[in-house]
């Protein structure tokens, strides 16, 4: 059993590891070392790396996991519109993140988390100390007057998306830890350095907002009714991120001016996304979507559009029926978390749907690594939630009975 939880772990560690690095330079890095190792013209250690994890996943989900009826059929009816769609599309995001969570199956949850935080720790640590050491680069632009900096990362949004990782995995590991309002002060602190230094405006909005939800959850956490009811309102937000984002998403924002005024806040989403709609429509099963997109006025100019809610992305990129299906499993996956009063796992499932309506990287596995939580969609009452069921139940026996 030990051999067949393993594997995952290494699996896991092994992809996300890879994935922060190859976020820098050290992609061009690696490939030039490769092409001068192996004599290959043009290497790509991105494909490498995919084509590995898959075969290693493959392994884990074929060879080392057995199914109920009813957990396959399951899987295959969530699965078959995602290949079709994913096929049609060109996009493999959603497919690396149903692969991830089918073999989740006998994983820990909080496990794979805490591996996810220290790998997030000395990864950050690592790009940050080469950046300033001059082996990365400094990747800097304007947002207004604000100089924005990647500090070795790709791009200052992804220096951003790291620090809010960051954070998420924290908050979750420590959520039943006693030194709140300093863990408050702390993410108030992070949220503060993806403002001055990226400028990442969705990073620093979540931030803040994780922080005050820490607090509120140390405020209401002797009053099981008051919880239910911010359960239930996390819930109900997320309701609307996810399918009152996409609805709005097909009006013009610039027909009412409050619409209006609060597409201005978010920089334009709703109206790019509104202008993507125009010009690509909906389909069934997915499309090939791009954001360069061909002027229709001048022949061999080109236009860049921008995409930035995810929810709609879906939609867009790989059609209705999985945008239903996808956002069917992730609301049945939070409303199950709210079933068993799992605070913080619900209050970051609904920050990164709010990250979402800002980000297309919300369906990435590398963007959102709780997105693992929808294998309790597929195997129903998870490993790591029933030993946690127990260890409930074994010190409230104590309690009751003590030795």
């Amino acid at each position: 059993m030990r051999t067949k939880k393993g594997i995952f772990y290494y699996v896991f560690a092994f992809w996300y590891f890879m994935d922060i690095i190859l976020r820098t330079d050290f992609e061009d890095k690696i490939n030039l070392f490769l092409g001068r190792l192996v004599d290959i013209s043009s290497p790509d250690i991105n494909k490498v790396v995919d084509y590995s994890v898959l075969f290693l996943l493959v392994i884990q989900i074929v060879f080392f996991q057995k199914y109920t009826m009813k957990e396959l059929y399951t899987l295959l009816l969530a699965s078959l519109p995602v290949v079709i769609a994913t096929i049609t599309s060109g996009n493999n995001h959603l497919i690396s993140v149903l692969l991830f969570a089918a073999a989740a199956k006998n994983a820990d949850f909080d496990k794979v988390i805490r591996l996810a935080y220290i790998l997030l720790l000395i990864t950050i640590t690592f790009v940050i100390v080469m950046c300033f050491l001059g082996v990365l680069t400094d990747y800097t632009m304007y947002r207004h007057s604000l100089l924005r900096h990647s500090l070795g990362f790709e791009h200052p949004n992804r220096l951003g998306l790291r620090c809010f990782q960051l954070a998420a995995c924290h908050c979750y590991l420590y959520r039943n830890k006693r030194k709140r309002l300093l863990t408050a002060v702390l993410l108030l602190a992070l949220a503060y350095f993806a403002y001055k230094v990226p400028n990442s405006q969705t990073a620093y909005i979540c931030l803040t907002i994780l922080s005050g939800i820490f607090i509120l959850a140390k405020v209401i956490e002797k009053n099981r009714r008051r919880e239910r009811l911010v359960l239930r309102f996390f819930g109900l937000m997320t309701v609307f991120l996810s399918i009152g984002t996409v609805v709005l998403s097909f009006f013009n924002p610039k027909s009412l001016k409050l619409y209006d005024n609060i597409d201005r806040i978010m920089s334009r989403r709703f109206w790019w996304c509104y202008r993507m709609y125009k010009y690509y429509g909906v389909s069934w099963f997915g499309q090939k979507v791009s954001t360069i997109v061909p002027d229709k006025l001048y022949r061999g100019i080109f236009r860049q559009w921008y995409l930035d809610n995810a929810f709609f992305s879906i939609l867009l990129c790989y059609g209705i029926v999985v945008y239903v299906v996808f956002t069917a499993i992730y609301l049945v996956t939070i409303y199950r978390y709210i079933q068993k009063s799992e605070f913080m796992m619900v209050a970051i499932l609904f920050l990164y749907a709010l990250y979402g309506i800002m980000t297309t990287g919300f369906y990435m596995m590398s963007h959102n690594i709780f997105l693992l939580a929808i294998s309790t969609f597929f195997y129903g009452q998870s490993y790591f939630s029933e030993r946690k069921i127990v260890q409930k139940d074994e010190n409230l026996k104590l309690a009751i009975n003590p030795r």
